[in-house]
């Protein structure tokens, strides 16, 4: 659970909350359909993209990282194909890594079950 504290002073039309928990979280990207928030393009450094240019940098990652693994799972999900997210799941396991089961965690709180 992130606490968002209050910015000091407006940055756009809507409620600051979203800006504000995304820098206390210290997020990589704000993803959103807000026109008020996309208008802004970064805030302190973090980008704020719709969610085709979000996808889009999902899927320049590297396919044998664990976080390209995580984007192709995620992606794959969101589309229907648990068979291929399994897979990659799969293969995030292999790594050893200890994000993988990061990863994992995830994966089930966007709704991937095993």
């Amino acid at each position: 659970m992130v606490t968002a504290i209050p910015l000091p002073e407006p940055v756009c039309r809507d409620p600051d909350l979203v800006l504000a928990a995304a820098l206390a979280a210290n997020a990589d990207a704000i993803v959103t359909g807000d026109r008020d928030l996309l208008v802004l393009k970064s805030f302190h450094g973090i980008p704020i993209l719709n969610p085709r240019d979000c996808l889009a940098r999902l899927s320049a990652l590297p396919e044998d990282s664990v976080p390209g693994l995580y984007a192709r799972a995620a992606i794959a999900t969101h589309s229907g194909d648990a068979q291929g997210a399994m897979a990659l799941v799969e293969k995030a396991r292999a790594t050893g890594s200890r994000s993988a089961s990061r990863f994992e965690s995830d994966l089930r709180l966007l709704g991937f079950k095993e």
